[in-house]
């Protein structure tokens, strides 16, 4: 179908059913517009390509690819559901419908700060995978950049997940098709050195952009920075600087994904695999007050996990584990099961350890906890030493009473003191041996009229 467009393309159908709305962004070969498929009633992202003069055969060539590209299907690449053309006067301009996807791109979450190398792995095995799936069905992307690096989050407490956009565009506009003379497909900061060339562009390519992805994705720095012509050649000379705070597994990995020869680069499989073994590459503490960002969502539930013997898992809110009765039959745990805490931990809502337990011949069930039995006399005194703890209580309660013992004399002396004109002598109460003895004799001389 043919339309007449003006400046102006909000509100335009496009192949009868595709209204344009408004612009989300700009680029070097076109714009991309939220639109709305009238026919299935859901939002879709709308790649309308500059008017540059293209020749038919051009034009054929990029209708055949992008009816190839709409034939990918991956969780981890930007869906490609139609494509067509529409008409500004003579000039024949393609356009693409992909899927619209809600959330952010990784330049603008880089901006506050680098991430986790957990979370960098993760990252880029999930797009690794994403270029082995193209590569291997003979398109090369050319073009991955932070920016066409959509994340989005499939549940609320799923951390973010990325799509490569763009995908394959950079191949239907190489310089062999639809690129304008003398252009350069890609981005100058993450161009491969072939790329920067002008030579032949593989799968290789995007695995030496992907590495100046993750490097910046952990540094907060972009490799090779400055302008356009300047990042580009520099990339010819020298290799990027990968920090050796990194840790020698990433130093290993970025070196390889970013060898100036392609043959010397890895490949998408590999790389997604390595990355999906890399939970463990830690990398040092951030500095307190550094700037970083993260792909978790801004309250994760907190996963609060019971002892090792035979506890189980409780998602949720943190709160203090209760104590479950052991199937009938079965014995309780012992205390020599669990490592004692010490003193810091005893307040520790989410830690806890059985009370020790003698071993018994035979098997006590475990029962849930009950009030502290009554103490029972005894007929004779046990010479068995108190344990510290008991002790310190022993000594707490009796200075309490010394205390409210002397509190009560002196509030007695005082009333007697204010209701006599004179007073006749007070009792001094009952003696109370020791230096505390001593101190409270000074306390009731100074304080009698």
């Amino acid at each position: 179908m043919t339309e007449e467009t003006d400046t102006g393309l909000a509100g335009t159908i496009l192949a009868g059913r595709y209204r344009v709305g408004e612009v989300l962004g700009h680029g070097g070969m076109g714009s991309v517009y939220r639109g709305t498929d009238q026919v299935l009633d859901r939002d879709v992202a709308l790649k309308i390509f500059r008017d540059d003069v293209r020749d038919p055969e051009e034009l054929a060539r990029q209708q055949s690819e992008a009816r190839m590209l709409a034939q990918l299907n991956h969780h981890g690449l930007v869906t490609l559901f139609d494509t067509g053309t529409l008409h500004r006067g003579q000039r024949e301009v393609p356009f693409l419908v992909m899927e619209l996807v809600s959330g952010t791109d990784l330049r603008r979450q880089l901006a506050a700060g680098p991430l986790t190398g957990k979370e960098a792995a993760r990252l880029g095995a999930e797009l690794a995978e994403a270029l082995h799936y193209i590569h291997h069905r003979g398109v090369v992307h050319r073009d991955v950049k932070p920016a066409n690096i959509l994340l989005t989050r499939y549940g609320p407490d799923d951390p973010l997940r990325p799509k490569l956009a763009d995908f394959g565009i950079a191949r239907m506009l190489d310089g062999a098709r639809l690129t304008a003379t003398n252009m350069v497909p890609g981005t100058a900061a993450y161009l491969s050195p072939e790329q920067a060339r002008g030579d032949t562009v593989g799968p290789p390519a995007d695995i030496y952009s992907l590495g100046l992805v993750l490097l910046e994705a952990l540094t907060g720095t972009v490799a090779f920075p400055g302008p356009p012509l300047e990042a580009a050649v520099a990339r010819l000379s020298r290799n990027p600087v990968i920090p050796d705070s990194l840790g020698p597994q990433w130093k290993a990995l970025l070196a390889g994904m970013t060898a100036r020869d392609p043959q010397d680069r890895p490949d998408a499989g590999s790389v997604a695999r390595t990355l999906g073994a890399a939970a463990d590459w830690s990398l040092p503490a951030r500095e307190a007050g550094e700037a970083h960002t993260s792909l978790m969502p801004p309250n994760p539930p907190t996963r609060v996990l019971a002892a090792s013997t035979g506890g189980t898992r409780v998602v949720g809110s943190p709160q203090a584990p209760q104590a479950t009765p052991a199937p009938q039959g079965q014995p309780a745990p012992q205390g020599s099961q669990l490592p004692a805490l010490p003193d810091s931990q005893a307040t520790n809502a989410t830690s806890w350890q059985p009370a020790p337990s003698m071993p018994s011949r035979d098997p006590v069930p475990h029962r849930p906890a009950r009030a502290p039995a009554r103490a029972q006399p005894k007929p004779a005194r046990q010479r068995t030493p108190a344990k510290p703890g008991r002790s310190r209580r022993l000594w707490l309660l009796a200075a309490v009473a010394v205390v409210v013992v002397v509190v009560l004399i002196l509030a007695g002396v005082l009333l007697a003191s204010m209701q006599r004109p004179s007073p006749a002598p007070v009792d001094p109460g009952p003696a109370i041996p020791g230096q505390l003895g001593e101190h409270f004799k000074e306390l009731e001389e100074s304080v009698r009229p």
